[in-house]
């Protein structure tokens, strides 16, 4: 369904007060180098810990998503977070580099 609103992209990460997380994407080449590249850290620093929905266009694009637009093709997103007691959820959602439209849907 996420398609049919020109969304491409699809990542839920589930971190825990102790440091790990639970990562789920429907891009296994772009995990496979957010892994690599240690972007799990850079995650936890660009994206608050309190429940809020922000822009990517709103966040600093060097290096995280500066290298999902250039190499895997995921840009135009949005990114939802959820705060609880004992862990913090964020969902990622995004397009293509051209389908700068989908900002307005989120």
């Amino acid at each position: 369904p996420l398609k049919r609103l020109g969304i491409s992209y699809f990542s839920f990460v589930r971190s825990f007060k102790d440091g790990t997380h639970i990562r789920l994407s429907n891009n296994a080449d772009w995990t496979a180098h957010y892994y690599a590249r240690s972007f799990y850290n850079v995650v936890l620093h660009q994206v608050p810990n309190k429940d809020c929905n922000i822009l990517w266009s709103s966040i600093d694009k060097y290096p995280l998503f500066s290298d999902a637009s250039e190499h895997f093709d995921v840009d135009n997103g949005t990114v939802i977070v959820i705060k609880s007691d004992d862990v913090v959820e964020r969902y990622f959602f995004g397009a293509t580099r051209e389908n700068y439209h989908v900002n307005h849907l989120y």
